[in-house]
């Protein structure tokens, strides 16, 4: 069978431009501890397994000005959460309210931490998993950089685990592809 062929256009290489992107990212909010041990948080969409160990290994990108690259280089601990399709409108919120200091976003969109199992940042509760981690490394490029963290603990939401919702959450994924806007990625069945 022959497939269409269809014609390509040249787009920027600077990611700011992407509009869609061709390489959506899972959407996360990241906590920290500040100086002063307040929590802080990112909205994030570039992250990805980097090992599945011992020990396992989870990166995500930031830039080097953001709050969340300096409390992560000062206390080497950060905590991923993985927000449900429900979150998605505070996700945004969260990333992109200048007007508001990140130690009182989680305050501001109703979002609560609670403690983490193996680490100082908290967890948002809100979240459907929660990856707890060690800072591993970071790798600077320009003003952007990779940031590397051993994860020391995994947990998931169990709301609903008795009668399937959980499970159906599990498969749904929040992705960002540009321009403020968010995709949902679903289990389309076995290969």
């Amino acid at each position: 069978m022959a497939r269409d062929v269809v014609n390509k256009v040249s787009i920027e290489t600077d990611k700011h431009q992407w509009n869609p992107s061709p390489l959506p990212g899972q959407v996360v909010l990241v906590t920290t501890l500040d100086d002063d041990g307040r929590a802080s948080d990112a909205t994030k969409s570039w992250i990805s397994m980097v090992a599945f160990g011992p020990p396992p290994v989870v990166m995500f990108g930031c830039n080097l000005g953001h709050a969340t690259a300096r409390n992560v280089r000062a206390s080497g601990e950060f905590v991923i959460n993985v927000p449900g399709v429900d979150l998605v409108a505070s996700c945004w919120a969260l990333g992109s309210d200048a007007s508001v200091p990140e130690t009182d976003r989680l305050a501001r969109y109703e979002l609560t931490t609670m403690a983490s199992e193996a680490v100082r940042p908290p967890r948002i509760a809100e979240c459907r998993a929660h990856i707890e981690c060690e800072l591993d490394g970071m790798k600077d490029w320009g003003q952007e950089v990779a940031i590397f963290g051993r994860i020391v603990a995994v947990s998931l939401d169990s709301r609903g685990a008795s009668d399937g919702l959980a499970a159906e959450r599990a498969e749904r994924v929040v992705g960002a592809v540009g321009g403020g806007r968010a995709l949902v990625l679903e289990v389309a069945g076995a290969a």
